[in-house]
């Protein structure tokens, strides 16, 4: 299942819906705005499991949920920020993908 938040934020704005298909989680290529510059991230995929994608001017990043770090050295947008993009919960065999939709004021 696939729940979409949207939010307004100063500063940041991007749509982007991952996909799931033959047990992994597809990111599409997207554009993300951060602080008025534009980074073109290009598509990726990643195995279905529990953690979260983040948003890095690298492009996207999976943190898995027992990393005790949580993505704490992950490279951080100029502003000194990483985004999340989509939370992942695997239970019973089904996911729970939770998606960042962030609106720019």
């Amino acid at each position: 299942m696939i729940s979409t938040v949207s939010g307004t934020y100063p500063d940041i704005a991007w749509d982007i819906s991952p996909a799931v298909s033959n047990g992994k989680l597809e990111m599409p290529q997207a554009s993300v705005d951060v602080c008025n510059v534009k980074y073109q991230l290009e598509a990726a995929a990643f195995d279905l499991k529990d953690g979260t994608i983040f948003l890095t001017p690298d492009g996207y990043v999976f943190v898995s949920a027992s990393d005790d770090t949580g993505g704490t050295s992950l490279t951080k947008f100029p502003n000194g920020e990483k985004y999340w993009v989509c939370a992942i919960k695997i239970k019973d065999e089904k996911e729970n993908l939770m998606v960042l939709k962030a609106v720019k004021l």
